[in-house]
């Protein structure tokens, strides 16, 4: 597959925009190290450790939207942008639009259930 072909439900940023996913993946991931070793060194109260949960996810949808091609926003917001332009184009095709919507949905869920999941490892272990 041409990784600059538009692909409902599957393929909706080229490889600009998924080198942009993984450096987002990439500062998510850091800043998620980072507070939870200040929260184990500092010794954080609750809500503050649960705080992590929003580097956590960040890093997960980005890790998720480079492997998949396929970026989130984009899917709820009806566009897409495989040949790299600076604006994304506006998808009109209300088919290609559900299959789009679907799919930002799943990717989504997903990094919200990797999020909690290292969230109450956090809260459980440190």
């Amino acid at each position: 597959m041409n990784p600059q072909t538009y692909v409902p439900g599957t393929c909706n940023i080229g490889p600009k925009e998924r080198e942009k996913r993984q450096r987002m993946g990439l500062a998510g991931l850091m800043l998620t190290c980072g507070w939870t070793f200040l929260g184990y060194v500092w010794v954080f109260p609750l809500f503050l450790k649960m705080l992590v949960f929003i580097p956590a996810f960040i890093s997960a949808i980005g890790f998720i939207q480079y492997n998949s091609g396929f970026c989130a926003w984009y899917g709820f917001r009806e566009q897409q942008n495989t040949t790299d332009n600076i604006l994304a184009v506006k998808v009109l095709d209300p088919k290609s639009n559900e299959a789009d919507r679907s799919k930002a949905a799943g990717l989504t869920l997903v990094a919200l259930i990797i999020a909690f999941l290292y969230s109450i490892l956090v809260v459980l272990l440190f």
